[in-house]
């Protein structure tokens, strides 16, 4: 028999509840907890040069949704024919998914993999000597990809369209909630799906932590579990991918 869940989902505010609605239609008990804000930043001089001189790069790696949303929308604005021979690759599905419909041509995906590791994989950025590379990204992202890419030939730029903050739970509504939920008599499942994400929900959880510590996380990849065992959590299982599909998938099989 399948025991009755509570999950607590920590996207960012305003981006999880297609996923609760998904766990909610599969019986499971929801509770909506944002423990990131995505806040747009203004660019510097070097990026607003980037931003004008597009044409420079021969390809331009988004490396999350809402960076392909931001940055798309901010780059057609300059950009209502887009260069041509310039080739645009997203990190993962939900990254390209954000990317349909301005045009763009064919958007390159790695296949079974959401990360830098995978974009690395592509055949396309082997051999990058002499060519020009932007990544769209949030402030302060992991650096891998743009030191292999450096590694390779390439020059990069980074193009940070926003800043991950701590939210306002009382300005959500959400003052007294996560205690309430960590110290609630039900089966309960964290979903996390960054480390920014998890930093913050520990700070959030200031009072609480043995009982944080103790709650089941799903997470997104493998680094992120080895991260979230590292601050002390003791169940951690990693869904195949960020997907909500992959994330409910990895829940549900866990519920027995």
């Amino acid at each position: 028999m399948l025991a009755k869940l509570s999950v607590l989902v920590t996207r960012p505010e305003g981006q999880g509840q297609a996923l609760a609605d998904k766990l909610q239609a599969g019986g499971l008990d929801v509770l909506l907890f944002p423990t990131l804000a995505i806040q747009p930043k203004a660019l510097t001089p070097t990026e607003q040069q980037s931003v004008e001189c597009l044409y420079r790069y021969s390809h331009v790696i988004c490396v999350s949704a809402n960076a392909a949303k931001m940055g798309v929308e901010l780059l057609a604005d300059y950009w209502p024919q887009w260069p041509v021979e310039q080739q645009w690759i997203a990190v993962g599905p939900a990254t390209y998914a954000a990317m349909q419909g301005w045009g763009l041509g064919e958007v390159l995906l790695p296949v079974g993999a959401s990360h830098s590791e995978g974009v690395l994989a592509l055949d396309d950025l082997e051999n990058l000597d002499d060519k020009k590379v932007l990544i769209l990204r949030g402030v302060s992202g992991r650096e891998l990809l743009a030191d292999t890419l450096r590694q390779r030939g390439a020059g990069v730029d980074y193009l940070e369209l926003y800043e991950r903050k701590v939210p306002e739970i009382t300005r959500l509504g959400l003052p007294n909630k996560l205690p309430e939920w960590l110290y609630s008599d039900a089966k309960k499942v964290i979903v996390v799906t960054s480390g920014d994400g998890l930093k913050n929900l520990i700070t959030m959880a200031v009072g609480q932590e043995r009982e944080l510590f103790a709650t089941s996380l799903v997470v997104v990849s493998q680094r992120l579990a080895d991260f979230a065992k590292q601050q002390g959590f003791a169940s951690v299982r990693v869904a195949n991918g960020a997907s909500d599909d992959a994330i409910a998938l990895c829940i549900n099989n866990n519920r027995t």
